[in-house]
């Protein structure tokens, strides 16, 4: 939301470990600290006000959006003019939307799409679909139940998950003896055999979007630069299987 002061708490967490699985609050291993910021006009996380031109534009999801800091996080880095058009909860084909709406009229010299490895193929896949590529954004929207809209109807849920929870099955002891925890949603996708990935729809869509929106800035004169963002889960892969 445009404008929207955002005060939220951070840290006091191992992260995942924490959230997803049995661990107590008191097994928190880092600070927590409060931190407050306005988003910008158009509901990014920048400066004030935009240039008409820049540098850099920075796209992706939460990891570029960088909720958790109070200052964007190009801020004091760069010398370049910089814009982040990081959104939370989005993928490919809808930040393709964004760069055309706000990033390419500000004739930048170099975009940057951070694609995150945990899911932004998911996130294409649906937002394919249910949304812009079939019907419309908007319409995507309107066609969810009235019920995913109020507050009290979500507030209820995320208490009837938290009192009726499953059987927690984290953390996970890897080959050296060290607890991890990883997000349920981002297993499946490592579990597939490359060959297999590669040629399914599920893939093709994703390698088609970050295609197109390359095509899209080397036809306005900028260079095009792909981040990709393994997960946690990929990293420790090697150290859980078995």
């Amino acid at each position: 939301m445009p404008g929207l002061k955002i005060t939220d708490w951070q840290g006091g967490s191992t992260g995942d470990l924490f959230f997803k699985s049995c661990l107590p609050p008191e097994a928190a291993q880092d600070a927590v600290y409060v931190l407050s910021y306005t988003r910008d006009e158009y509901g990014f996380h920048n400066l004030l006000p935009w240039r008409d031109r820049v540098d850099l534009v920075v796209m992706g999801d939460s990891f570029v959006y960088a909720g958790g800091i109070e200052r964007p996080f190009w801020d004091g880095i760069y010398d370049y003019s910089t814009l982040s058009l990081g959104m939370d909860a989005t993928a490919t084909l809808e930040q393709s939307l964004i760069l055309k709406a706000y990033g390419l009229p500000r004739s930048p010299k170099v975009v940057v799409l951070a694609y995150y490895e945990g899911n932004d193929m998911a996130g294409n896949w649906e937002f394919f679909f249910n949304g812009s590529a079939q019907k419309g954004y908007e319409r995507w929207y309107a066609d969810q139940p009235l019920r995913n809209f109020f507050v009290t109807y979500n507030i209820l849920s995320v208490l009837k998950n938290r009192l009726f929870a499953q059987k927690c099955h984290w953390p996970i002891v890897d080959s050296q003896g060290q607890k991890r925890a990883f997000l349920e949603e981002e297993i499946s996708v490592l579990t597939v055999p490359y060959e297999t990935l590669r040629q399914s729809q599920f893939y093709a869509i994703t390698r088609d979007a970050i295609a197109v929106m390359a095509d899209d800035v080397r036809a306005n004169g900028a260079q095009f630069a792909l981040a990709y963002i393994p997960t946690k889960l990929h990293t420790y892969w090697d150290s859980i299987q078995g």
